[in-house]
């Protein structure tokens, strides 16, 4: 009978089925007297499990939220890298870019140096070839 009044009285809970089967579990393995107090105290101990589970679920809420915030924080700091690391990339691009155009400007001017020096050897040689005293 007292089975019977326990499940009446579990019923009437707002607990969940999977709280309800522990309970029952639970009280199945407890002796006759201890199952008495319970019955008899019932709303004594439904409001010391509803206070108990309702810290463990304040407590979870808390986890769950301290968890979206480190994911978040993760998120926006992998985010950040990615665009440091896309900054620096351009910068290297823009030096890098920056170094080849001075060195094919070096190179040029190279070139053009080499080609004006060709063209006064070639204006000395002529110079040398078309005066009639330069082979005395």
């Amino acid at each position: 009978m007292e089975n019977f009044k326990f499940s009446s009285l579990l019923a009437a809970t707002p607990l969940s089925e999977e709280d309800k089967y522990n309970l029952t579990v639970i009280f199945g393995a407890l002796w006759p007297i201890r199952q008495l107090d319970i019955i008899d105290h019932w709303w004594w101990y439904l409001d010391r499990i509803l206070q108990i589970h309702g810290k463990a679920q304040a407590e979870r809420n808390r986890q769950i939220q301290e968890t979206f915030t480190k994911i978040n924080q993760m998120i926006d700091d992998a985010y950040l890298k990615d665009q440091q690391r896309k900054q620096q990339e351009a910068e290297e691009k823009s030096k890098k870019d920056t170094d080849m155009i001075a060195a094919m400007e070096y190179d040029q001017k190279r070139k053009i140096a080499n080609i004006r020096q060709k063209e006064q050897e070639m204006q000395v040689a002529r110079e040398k070839l078309l005066d009639p005293l330069a082979f005395i």
